[in-house]
C-alpha cells in the first residue's frame, strides 16, 4: 500500500509557500522603493565641488574650470587671456594662486597649475568620441558669477574637433565642463566668438576632451 501525503505534511507545504512568497514580495517592494528613491533623489555628481570660477584679478568677472588634476585645473583660454598667474576660488574655499601654465588659443583651452593642491576629486573624463547628436548633457560653470549645474542641454551636432549645444550662451561658463549625465566629462566649454559662425554664435560651444588631451599632450601636460 502506497503511502499518501499526510495532513501535516500538506500543511508544512502551505506554510514554506506562504513563506517563499512573501519573500519574494518583500523583495519586490524593497525594489520598487529603491526605484522611486533613485528617481526622485539621483546620486549627486561630482561637480559642484570640482568645478571652480577663475578670475584674472580679485573682483574681476571671470569664466570657469575644473580640477583634473590635485594640481591642476582645465579653463579656457579667452578666460585667462594674457594673464600669467590667475585666482580659482572652488565653492566654499578661500582663493587659490594658479600659474598659467599654457594657452592654447586655436582650441579656446588652458591649463592652470594651482600653486597648492586642492583635496577635492578631480572630475573623471571619458572618451568624447563615443557621443551622438541628441545625446544629453549638462553645462556646469558660473554665468553671471553664479554657481549653476543644472543648465541640462543636448548636442545638436559634433565633429572630432567642435561639439554643438542647443542652449544659448551665457558669459562665466566658458572653461566649465560639458558633462554626461554620468557625471564624466566629454568637453571643455569655449567662447562662441573663437570659433565664430551665425549657429554657433547662439549656442553653446565645446572643445571634445579628446581633443583636450592631445594639445595637452603635445604642450608637456598629460591628463587622464
Amino acid at each position: 500500500m502506497r503511502n499518501g501525503i499526510t495532513i501535516s505534511h500538506q500543511k508544512q507545504i502551505i506554510a514554506s509557500t506562504r513563506r517563499v512568497m512573501r519573500v519574494q514580495m518583500w523583495s519586490a517592494i524593497v525594489m520598487l522603493l529603491l526605484v522611486i528613491g533613485a528617481w526622485a533623489f539621483p546620486t549627486q555628481r561630482q561637480a559642484p565641488l570640482a568645478v571652480a570660477m577663475v578670475q584674472q584679478a580679485a573682483g574681476a568677472g571671470g569664466g570657469a574650470g575644473f580640477l583634473v588634476t590635485p594640481h591642476s585645473v582645465l579653463t579656457a583660454a579667452n578666460v585667462v587671456g594674457s594673464q600669467q598667474d590667475v585666482l580659482v576660488t572652488f565653492r566654499d574655499q578661500p582663493p587659490v594662486q594658479a600659474h598659467v601654465a599654457f594657452t592654447d588659443p586655436k582650441h579656446d583651452i588652458a591649463l592652470l597649475e594651482l600653486q597648492s593642491a586642492v583635496t577635492i576629486p578631480p572630475l573623471p573624463t571619458t572618451d568624447s568620441s563615443i557621443v551622438a547628436d541628441g545625446d544629453e548633457a549638462v553645462v556646469v560653470g558660473y554665468p553671471g558669477g553664479e554657481y549653476t549645474d543644472n543648465q541640462h542641454t543636448k548636442l545638436s551636432s559634433h565633429t572630432p574637433e567642435l561639439f554643438t549645444t542647443d542652449i544659448a550662451p551665457l558669459p562665466g561658463n566658458s572653461g566649465g565642463p560639458l558633462m554626461r549625465t554620468d557625471g564624466t566629462v566629454i568637453g571643455v566649454v569655449a567662447s562662441t566668438a573663437e570659433f565664430g559662425g551665425a549657429q554657433n554664435a547662439r549656442t553653446h560651444v565645446a572643445v571634445p576632451i579628446n581633443v583636450v588631451k592631445k594639445v595637452c599632450r603635445e604642450q608637456n601636460h598629460a591628463i587622464d
